[in-house]
């Protein structure tokens, strides 16, 4: 959070969007025999790879969310 209170708040959104793109290339490079395996997120527990587009959005809006309320 302290990372995300010295960026302007100007600057955010664009930030959370880049970061989004970002994440959703990644995903889409994933070759298809790996979309199976899963990773763990802290909050939201196992998330497989092939979810990775439905998920992200989701965990980004929170992310926004959360940035909403350092003001």
């Amino acid at each position: 959070m302290a990372r995300y209170r010295s960026v302007s708040r100007d600057a955010l959104p664009a930030g959370l969007a880049g970061a989004q793109q970002d994440l959703l290339a990644a995903a889409a490079g994933v070759p298809e025999r790996d979309l199976a395996r899963t990773g763990w997120h802290e909050f939201d527990g196992e998330v497989p790879l092939a979810g990775l587009p439905a998920f992200l959005p989701r965990r980004q809006a929170g992310h926004a969310d959360q940035l909403g309320l350092l003001t």
